[in-house]
């Protein structure tokens, strides 16, 4: 069983390997495989009778073996040889000269320039009806010539027409075969051509779709940057301002032990929280490092990403009912439920309270594909964001206080998603990350948004942000 499985299975990688072949651009190899076939043809229906007819045979098969290695140096010699050739009597001889040439002149309109072709097609044909002609070696145009001629002939005596028969002039005969022969070496030449321009629109369209999947997936780690890491170093640097500014306030004016005890248990919960939030980061970083060294792909890292959710949604449900929907990971609304909270929990670490909410609209939510997950999760990631860069504390001062500085809202509907929220405006950005640069994380999600076929609009009016988004399902 083992040989026989084994051999089947070397069977079908060669099938495989010779499906691949075809498929491939490789128009010169092609050319050659199919000339040594009929080649090896010709040689079963006209054996070669004598030595000099082998030679000549077998010369013409050098040509073809080595016509893909140096296109534009062998057709020219190829050509000169076929008028050799052209001398030595024989079947074989002449048959195997013409698929010579038609490999020669489809190679030649493949590989050279369409002057130079044409130029070698003139060429060529004008020397072998010439010596065809005056020194009587084969020709195949030729021949066609004097086959019509003839049965041209025959039909003019068979109707008794006067003067049927009448031979034509050698300058006309030269004149018509030159002419056949640029009309059949001109027609595989340009066959050839045609091929060598799907070629390079197949090479240039292949270009252009590699330049794009790269800028889209250039343009996708820079959204991964910005969604994980920015996000994640500017609440570092929130958690960081605040727990120095707690130690401050502690050390200052704290003297009971039931002020220090609480001191204590926010700093060790915000240092946690910085801890949990560098380490993401890194990890980001160095994901994103692997993906643009090549040892592992972008598809792996967003596949691992999506797993994570679903592992973290299903736990966090307590029983929850989590999507059922393979492709897609956990139910959203639990996702959802969780980034709200973590979300929640280390801006009331930082100082600031809000309102989130994440409502299933209709008995029966949607559970959307991969890339509407996305989105909707960096979406909301980057309002958080937004909140703690530019939104108002607590009575216009950075102190938390008992006032809502955001209020989100993510419904869950059957065919689409919404997401709205407000805040008031702060006079700038907050004084933890006062003078660090910022992208264009919105404008970036406004365009994931929109290509998914939903609206994303925000607006800043008497002192409040407002941000809308709507995201089809499908």
């Amino acid at each position: 069983m083992a040989p026989d499985a084994s051999g089947a299975l070397g069977l079908g990688a060669r099938m495989r390997r010779l499906r691949a072949f075809w498929r491939e651009p490789h128009f010169l190899a092609k050319t050659r495989v199919i000339a040594i076939v009929l080649w090896v043809g010709a040689l079963l229906v006209f054996q070669p009778r004598t030595a000099l007819d082998m030679l000549a045979v077998f010369t013409l098969f050098a040509v073809i073996a080595v016509l893909p290695v140096m296109p534009r140096v062998v057709v020219p010699i190829g050509l000169m040889i076929a008028l050799i050739v052209g001398f030595v009597p024989g079947d074989a001889v002449e048959l195997a000269t013409v698929i010579t040439l038609y490999a020669l002149f489809l190679t030649a309109g493949f590989a050279c320039d369409g002057r130079l072709c044409a130029l070698m097609v003139a060429l060529y044909a004008m020397a072998e009806i010439t010596c065809a002609v005056v020194w009587g070696s084969s020709s195949a145009a030729l021949e066609v010539i004097n086959g019509l001629v003839d049965a041209w002939s025959n039909m003019f005596a068979d109707n008794m027409i006067v003067g049927g028969g009448a031979d034509i002039p050698d300058l006309m005969a030269w004149a018509f075969a030159v002419a056949m022969s640029m009309l059949l070496s001109g027609f595989a030449a340009v066959f050839g051509h045609s091929f060598r321009i799907s070629a390079v629109a197949g090479e240039r369209l292949a270009r252009s779709e590699a330049m794009v999947d790269r800028m889209a997936r250039e343009q996708r780690l820079a959204h991964m940057i910005h969604d994980s890491v920015a996000n994640d170093m500017s609440v570092i640097a929130m958690l960081t301002w605040r727990a120095k500014a707690g130690l401050d306030g502690d050390s200052g004016s704290s003297e009971s032990s039931g002020a220090s005890g609480a001191a204590s248990v926010d700093l060790a919960a915000s240092l946690d929280a910085i801890y949990d939030r560098s380490h993401h980061a890194l990890d980001r970083v160095h994901e994103v490092i692997d993906v643009l060294d090549g040892k592992r792909t972008l598809a792996e890292l967003e596949d691992d990403d999506d797993a994570d959710d679903a592992e973290a949604g299903e736990g966090s449900g307590s029983g929850a009912n989590a999507g059922s929907d393979a492709g897609a990971g956990a139910d959203l609304i639990v996702q959802l439920e969780r980034c709200v909270e973590d979300q929640d929990r280390i801006m009331a670490m930082i100082g600031m309270r809000g309102v989130s909410r994440v409502v299933a609209e209709g008995v029966d939510p949607c559970n959307p594909p991969k890339r509407v997950r996305r989105a909707v999760i960096g979406l909301v990631e980057e309002i958080y964001a937004n909140i703690v860069r530019h939104a108002a504390w607590a009575n216009g001062s950075e102190d938390a206080g008992d006032a809502e500085a955001y209020i989100l809202f993510v419904t869950v509907g059957p065919k689409r998603i919404r997401i709205a929220e407000v805040n008031a405006i702060g006079g700038g950005e907050s004084a933890a990350i006062r003078g660090t640069k910022h992208g264009n994380g919105l404008a970036q999600q406004r365009e994931t948004v929109e290509s998914l076929g939903g609206t994303l609009n925000a607006s800043a009016q008497d002192g409040t942000w407002t941000i809308a988004a709507e995201i089809p399902v499908a």
